[in-house]
Parts: structure tokens; sequence; C-alpha cells
């Protein structure tokens, strides 16, 4: 392994030191080197025509002619994004025997960019000739070139500068590469400074392989530019000021920002692209919060790559992040984010006050008890090897070590009803039951007879929600309040008096407290022919409110199979909350 349990330890505690990051980097550097040789042989095996026209063999030379001068180069545009991205994408693409072999040709001929990049980087002479796509040649860490037409295009530098020329049309690199100029747009940096700690970050809204997922922004115009910027530098003093550690770490990890377009997801990361975030405007907490998180997905596909920390398979697990079950290394990735938002939040409660400081107070609470739900959940598993169960021993430790840090108690409660509202969803949504089970309890109720379980039978299976996303409008509620300025009284009428389309009377009264009454209002929902995993989750708060456990509040997925099996053989359905009691067994007769 060629990280230490020293290096694990300090990955665990969110104390790793920039070193590591440089690791991590150069562990990157040397997968895509590895990637061009396996592209290169998939392709001659499997499509030798596209490979001879591609180019891929004279670009791979350039490449080697400029590592044998100068390797930094080389190993800047190898490890950027993009490239990795790019290699990724062409190695499924070169061992696919279905492919469009002119796609193959294309795509490997974009090797040229990458070469091209490199030399022009490095100050050595050079031509070679490159694919178009869409009109446009990528030369990552530069810019990118557009011309009128697809085709192909000579990119050269004999001493005067580079240039890029199809026919009659001649695109001249600008001296300085990031600025813009006639069929050339460059890659713009944002640079970030606070407390002698600094940011340089490309800001990619060119490339081709640039998307982590679906809806990035076209190019940026200048004003679009000069938000961003005002952003990632508000958001940077932000990181500083209440983590200047990690703050460290994230700048030498991040590489890109890719701009979301509005209404898209709030951010992503990807295995292909160490060191590009994909995310949206935001505010300077919440952009601060996505560097954290994101960061934390980076450094684990990076150690990942170098280190295998588990064995495949370990079935599908409840993760505090997602509405579906996830697979072992879903949950790791979960587990590993929310240490470092945790982190984050615990420290900025002691940066800034008011309703910043109640955010953050809900924060922390809420992340470090996913990370303990997350470590807790991993450790149960024999998926884990040595260095594995290592790393997430020592992120229970030090979310364990959080416990004793007091968040205000109505913050606690808020964040403890918001965890287990997601769980109930989980469980509402992905945990099933065999038929056979489902009848022998629906039977024994319409016959009067005790609920025969067992020892604490029957067993659910997890199967793969594939639905709706659930609107989770009780969180979203919580996080109006506690950032409105308006006092509780007030925020609960102005939502009475604007009721949104998904917001309930129920909810409602869930949100000021009155569990009895929310109990009474989703029961009734329930009763009146609903069967949305939203009331019977609020059904179950609401008891859990009010001190009750059980199955409403532990198997919830268990009460509501019952009831609709109930409902489809009798005529009359039993009141939920009735019948939870009746599989706990403390009713004796139900007739």
């Amino acid at each position: 392994m060629i990280l230490t349990p020293a290096d694990l330890e300090a990955l665990a505690t969110g104390d790793d030191e920039p070193a590591m990051v440089a690791t991590f980097r150069a562990g990157q550097f040397g997968k895509h080197a590895l990637f061009l040789r396996a592209i290169m042989d998939s392709a001659q095996q499997v499509f030798p025509d596209a490979y001879t026209a591609s180019g891929y063999e004279g670009a791979y030379d350039l490449l080697a002619s400029v590592q044998a001068v100068q390797p930094e180069q080389v190993a800047a545009v190898l490890g950027h994004p993009h490239t990795g991205s790019w290699a990724h994408a062409c190695l499924r693409l070169a061992q696919d025997p279905g492919a469009d072999p002119e796609q193959v040709r294309v795509v490997l001929g974009e090797l040229g960019g990458v070469a091209a990049a490199a030399a022009i980087r490095a100050g050595v002479e050079f031509e070679t000739v490159v694919p178009l796509r869409r009109n446009a040649v990528l030369l990552p860490t530069l810019g990118q070139a557009v011309f009128p037409a697809d085709g192909s295009v000579t990119i050269r530098d004999e001493g005067r500068g580079p240039s890029l020329t199809m026919g009659d049309t001649t695109v001249v690199l600008p001296a300085d590469h990031r600025e813009d100029g006639p069929g050339w747009l460059g890659l713009r940096e944002i640079t970030a400074e606070s407390a002698g700690v600094r940011l340089r970050v490309d800001l990619d809204d060119l490339g081709p392989y640039r998307a982590i997922c679906s809806g990035v922004s076209a190019r940026l115009d200048a004003d679009g530019f000069g938000r961003w910027s005002d952003r990632v530098r508000d958001a940077w003093m932000l990181l500083v000021a209440v983590t200047p550690g990690r703050a460290a770490s994230i700048a030498e990890v991040l590489a890109t920002l890719v701009p979301q377009a509005e209404g898209e997801a709030e951010s992503a990361t990807s295995r292909d692209a160490f060191g590009s975030i994909q995310l949206t405007e935001n505010d300077a907490a919440t952009f601060a919060e996505a560097l954290v998180h994101e960061s934390q997905h980076s450094k684990l596909n990076a150690l990942l790559d170098l280190c295998p920390l588990y064995e495949e398979g370990g079935g599908l697990h409840y993760s505090p992040a997602r509405d579906d079950a996830r697979p072992l290394h879903g949950l790791l990735h979960a587990t590993y984010a929310y240490l470092g938002i945790a982190d984050f939040w615990r420290r900025h409660r002691h940066v800034h006050d008011g309703e910043s400081r109640a955010n953050a107070h809900v924060r922390f609470a809420m992340a470090r008890e996913q990370t303990l739900i997350g470590t807790h959940a991993l450790l149960e598993t024999d998926a884990l090897n040595a260095d594995g169960t290592a790393l997430v021993a020592g992120m229970d430790a030090t979310a364990r070590g959080w416990v004793a840090e007091e968040v205000p108690g109505t913050y606690a409660a808020w964040a403890e009803a918001a965890i287990l509202d997601h769980r109930l969803l989980w469980r509402l949504n992905n945990l099933h039951y065999h038929p056979d089970d489902l009848m022998v309890l629906a039977k024994a109720w319409i016959t009067g007879e005790h609920a025969h379980r067992g020892a604490g039978g029957p067993e659910p299976v997890v199967r793969q929600f594939t639905g709706a996303r659930p609107s989770h409008i009780r969180l979203r509620l919580r996080y109006a309040q506690l950032l409105s300025a308006q006092s509780a009284e007030r925020f609960y009428a102005d939502l009475e008096a604007e009721m949104a389309a998904d917001v309930t009377d129920a909810d409602l009264a869930h949100l000021r407290g009155d569990h009895a009454t929310a109990a009474r209002l989703y029961a009734e929902r329930i009763a009146a022919g609903s069967d949305e995993a939203m009331h019977w989750a609020g059904l179950a708060l609401a008891l859990h409110g009010g001190g009750e456990s059980g199955a409403m509040v532990h198997e919830p997925h268990l009460v509501r199979a019952v009831y609709g099996l109930i409902g489809d053989l009798h005529e009359r359905r039993p009141d939920p909350r009735t019948l939870a009691a009746w599989l706990d067994g403390e009713l004796e007769d139900v007739r």
C-alpha cells in the first residue's frame, strides 16, 4: 500500500495534509498513463481501422517526447480532470465491440488535443492533426478553439506561437491562453486568498467531458464569470475562517469547478475526474459546504484507486444521503462525506452568530448522527478489508469524539426528527415482505387472533426503490423556519395562509409540536385512502414525538403492508395505530 496507517488515520480525522493529496494526484497521473496504453491495446484489437485513422499513435509519441524534456507539463495535462474523464470514456468505447467506428476514431483522435496542450505548455515545437467534435477542439488546461464546420484541424507550433488551422481558417492562441480571442475560448481561472491560504481553480464551462451529471451551464458571459468569481471568493473566506487546515487540503484537491445550470442538482463529483466539482451558484455557507462535501468524495475516490478498502458485493444498505438502497461503496462515500460536513458545521457554530449559528447547530447534529449511522452499518458488514476497517473505525472514533459537544435542545430535537423522518421514508420505500408472511398476519387480524410473529419476524428484504423522490416537505419546512427571521407564530400563520400543495394540516401540527393532533390527522388521511409514504412516516414521527415506540416507529413498512392487505381482504380497514398496537402484542382482542 502506498499510504501508511498514519495516512489512513489522518483521513479519518480530517487532518490530511496537502502532501497526502499530492500522493493522490500522482496516483491519478499514473492511472491515466496506464489508461493510455490500455486504450491503445484495446483499440488496435477491436477497432484496427479506426485506430489507424485516428492519429492516436502519433499523439502518444508526441506526449512521450514532451515527457522526456518537461515531465511536469505532461503530468499537469494528464492529471487534469477533463483528461481523466476523456480517458475513462475512451477506454470504455474502445472496449465496446458494438460502438460506432467513426465515433471511436474521433474519440481516439482527441488524444491529439491532450498531447498538443502538453507541448504548448512545454514550449516544444510540434505539429499534429486532431478531429473536431461539434466544430471544436479542446486543449485541456488551456481552452477551446471553435471552427465554422466539422472536420480535422492541424495544431502546430513552429517557434512563432501555437495555432490551429482548418482550410482557410486559422485560430492563433492569445499570449495569455486564458484570454479569449478570435475563434478561441480561454479556460478561465478564479483565484481566492484568505489568511495566507490560496486557491487557484479553473472554471470549466467548455469541454465536452466536463459534465459529471446532467444540466451543465453553457459558456458564461463576463457578468456570469464575475458572479461565480465573487461566489468562490466569499465561500473561500468563510471556509478558511472556519477550518483553515481543511481549506488548505481542499486547495490541493480542487482543480476545476463546473457551473451547473439553475434548477439542477446542487453538486456532484466523479471517480473519472479527480479534482472536479459540478455545482450551482449559492450562498457562501452552502457553497463552502459543497466544497467540503465533494472534496471528501474526490479524496475517497483517489484513495480507492490506490488502496482497496472492501470486497465487492456486500448487499444493499440504508444510506442517510439517499432515498434508495445503496451498495457498500455508496454507503462508504456518504459516510465519509458526512464526516467532513459534520466537522465543517461543528466549527462554523463558533465563528458566526444568530440565525447562521442556529442553522450550523442543526446541520452539525444531523451530519454527526448520519456519520455514526454509516460507520455502524459499515463496521457490521464483513466486506471491509483491514485497511477499510482501520479507516472506518477511525471515522467512527472521530464522530464519537464529537458526541459530547453540546447542541441546544431544540436544535438537537429537530435534527433527530429529520433523521428519523428520512429513515422512516426509506424503510417504507425500500423494505418489503413475502406475500405469504403478510397473508398470515392479515388473516390473523381479520379472525381476531393474536399477531403470531415469532422471534421478531417476518424478516423484510431490501428491494431497490425506483419511484419518485419523496418531497421531504417536513425537512424543507424546518429549514425554512430555521432561517426565517419571523417568529414561530408568524411563520406558521403565513404557512397556513399560503398552504402549498404538498403541505398538509398534519405537517403543520407536527411542526408546531402538537404530536397528538398530527397523529390524528395523518391517521385520518390514511383511513381516507392515502397510501403515501410521507403520510405513513408522518404518523410514525408524530407517535414517536408523543413518546410511543414499537412497530409504527420501527417497522412502518410492516404496518403499512399488512394494513393494505387487510383492506384488500376485508370490508373494513383498521385504524393504523390500532393495527400497530396489535402487531406489538398490546391488544388481546381485535374483534
